[in-house]
């Protein structure tokens, strides 16, 4: 037997012994079976359901306060409308109402006279909720036009 024939004959068994050796010296992970799979793929997916929700959460808890004091300052402006318009006093009156900020309503307009400027001022001070009564009323003078007061 020649070296040659000796080497030909020792290759396949030199090449199993380290094809075994690399198997053994490299840990592998088992395979995952489907179902880990399909655990780890709905664990993810719960995940991003959670941080999802969390965010719409947020953002729903801001817009809520955005219309909660949108509403807040409505109902102010609605309070004052109210007093303002059933008031005899202010019949003729064209008064425009406007809340600049939170408690804070500015009235506009044209009133009759220095009493009905007066009242729609009380009025407006005296409403829950009104912290401040800004006064940009005019006082009509004739039928044809109206005059600024001086506060």
């Amino acid at each position: 037997m020649s070296i040659r024939s000796r080497s030909i004959r020792a290759f396949p068994f030199a090449f199993a012994l380290v094809v075994s050796a690399a198997a053994l010296a490299a840990p592998q992970d088992p395979p995952k079976t489907i179902t880990e799979k399909i655990k780890e793929k709905a664990g993810s997916a719960a995940t991003s359901i959670k941080k999802g929700a969390s965010n719409a959460n947020e953002a729903i808890r801001e817009k809520f306060e955005q219309a909660r004091a949108g509403v807040s300052k409505m109902g102010i402006e609605s309070r004052v409308y109210a007093r303002l318009h059933w008031e005899k006093a202010l019949a003729d009156a064209r008064i425009d109402l406007g809340a600049p900020s939170e408690g804070v309503i500015t009235l506009t307009g044209v009133v009759a006279d220095e009493k009905a400027r007066a009242k729609a001022l009380e009025l407006t001070r005296d409403t829950v909720g009104v912290t401040q009564a800004v006064d940009r009323l005019t006082v009509r003078t004739s039928t044809e036009g109206a005059v600024p007061l001086k506060p």
